[in-house]
């Protein structure tokens, strides 16, 4: 169980730093494409996709405007 909880432990620390990357990436560039977030990431378009998704479940990210036009606010919450 060890091995398990390891590998749980690493792939969670995974996410949530590929989600703060996402995050970091688009309050530098709100106008960021997915394709162009995937390229500087390494990471599948379908990943960023789930990512984008999650933060705007979590409330860390909206899309304000259309797909094409539209850019991306980055919600910063007070500690």
């Amino acid at each position: 169980t060890q091995k398990t909880t390891q590998k749980t432990t690493q792939k969670t620390t995974q996410k949530t730093t590929t989600k703060e990357k996402v995050l970091e990436l688009l309050n530098a560039d709100p106008y960021t494409t997915r394709a162009n977030l995937a390229s500087r990431l390494s990471k599948s378009e379908n990943t960023i996709k789930e990512h984008l998704a999650n933060l705007k479940i979590e409330g860390r990210l909206k899309r304000i405007g259309s797909d094409k036009g539209g850019y991306w606010m980055v919600i910063l919450h007070e500690k």
